[in-house]
C-alpha cells in the first residue's frame, strides 16, 4: 500500500502542472488540442494497463502506466499551448494562486466527503458495497463528460463576456434547462452498455433500480457545471470554494450518517449524491442572484 501511495504522490504534481496549459488552450478556444492529448494519453494508459496485467505487475504496473500517461498528457498540453515557463511574471503567478486557492479548497473538501461516503457504503456489507461500487463507477464514467461540457461552457461564457454581449445570465438559465434535458435523454442510451463493459460481475437485475437512482447524480452534475462555468468566466471562484462545503459537509455527510444509523442502505446511498449536487446547483444560482450587480449578466 505504501508503494501505491508513493506512486499516487508522484502522479499528482504531474497532473497539476497540466492544468495551466489546459486552461490556456481553453481560453484560446483550442479545445480540440485537449481532446487529442487526452486520446493519445488514454490509449497509452490502456496499453500500459494491459501489459501490466499480462506481465504480472498488477496494481503497481497499472499505477506506473497511469503516471506515464499523465506525463505524456501534460507534455502534449505544454507543446500544444506553446507554453514557456520563463514568460511567467510574478503578477501572473499571484493571479493563478488567487483563483487556485478556492478551487484547491473545493477539491480537498470534495475528497474528504467522498472518502466518508465510501466508508459508509462499505459498512453495509460486501453485497451492498459491490452494487454501490458498480453503480458509482458507471455514473462516474458518465460524469467524465461533464468536464468537457464545463470546459465548452467556460469558453463560451468567457467569449460572451469579452465581447460584452448582453443577457448572458438569461442564456445560462436556458442552457441549464437544455443541459438537464440532454443529460436525462443521455442516460438510457449508455447505462446498460456501461454496465456490460464495467460491471458484469454484478448481475443487471441486482443493479436495477438503484442504477437509475444513482443517475440523478449525473443529471445534477451537468446542472452544476453550467453555473460553475458562468461564475468561473466571471472570475468569481469564492462561490465554487464553498460549493463542496455546502453540498458535501452540510448535506451529504449528515445524510450519510442518517442512512447508516437507520440502515437505509442502497436506496439512501443511491440518492444522497443527487441531493448533494442539487443543493450545490441551487446554492450557485442563489449566489448569482445575490451577486448579480457585480457579475457580467
Amino acid at each position: 500500500m505504501s508503494i501505491l501511495l508513493k506512486l499516487k504522490a508522484i502522479q499528482l504534481p504531474i497532473h497539476s502542472i497540466g492544468y495551466i496549459p489546459k486552461n490556456i488552450l481553453k481560453i484560446d478556444t483550442k479545445t480540440n488540442k485537449i481532446w487529442i492529448a487526452t486520446v493519445i494519453s488514454s490509449i497509452i494508459n490502456i496499453l500500459g494497463d494491459f501489459l501490466s496485467v499480462q506481465l504480472g505487475y498488477n496494481e503497481i504496473g497499472i499505477y506506473v502506466a497511469t503516471i506515464v500517461s499523465s506525463l505524456i498528457n501534460t507534455a502534449l498540453l505544454l507543446i500544444f499551448s506553446k507554453y514557456k515557463f520563463f514568460k511567467i511574471s510574478f503578477d501572473y503567478i499571484k493571479q493563478i494562486l488567487y483563483f487556485a486557492k478556492d478551487l484547491i479548497f473545493n477539491k480537498i473538501i470534495q475528497r474528504i466527503v467522498n472518502i466518508y461516503y465510501t466508508h459508509i457504503a462499505s459498512l453495509f456489507g460486501t453485497n451492498i458495497y459491490a452494487i454501490h461500487c458498480i453503480c458509482s463507477l458507471i455514473i462516474d464514467t458518465l460524469c467524465e463528460i461533464s468536464e468537457g461540457y464545463y470546459s465548452g461552457l467556460l469558453v463560451e461564457y468567457s467569449n460572451d463576456i469579452e465581447n460584452e454581449k448582453q443577457n448572458i445570465l438569461a442564456k445560462a438559465d436556458k442552457i441549464e434547462i437544455y443541459g438537464i434535458i440532454f443529460a436525462t435523454l443521455f442516460i438510457p442510451i449508455f447505462i446498460y452498455p456501461l454496465w456490460f463493459i464495467l460491471g458484469r460481475s454484478v448481475p443487471w437485475n441486482k443493479c436495477t433500480p438503484y442504477i437509475w437512482l444513482y443517475s440523478i447524480d449525473f443529471i445534477a452534475t451537468i446542472a452544476v457545471c453550467n453555473y460553475r462555468a458562468y461564475l468561473s468566466a466571471n472570475k468569481n471562484t469564492k462561490s465554487i470554494r464553498m460549493k463542496a462545503f455546502i453540498g458535501g459537509i452540510c448535506v451529504r455527510v449528515p445524510l450519510c450518517y442518517i442512512i447508516y444509523k437507520y440502515n437505509i442502505g442502497l436506496v439512501g446511498l443511491s440518492i444522497v449524491c443527487g441531493i448533494d449536487r442539487i443543493v450545490r446547483t441551487i446554492y450557485l444560482r442563489l449566489y448569482i442572484k445575490a451577486k448579480q450587480q457585480t457579475l457580467f449578466t
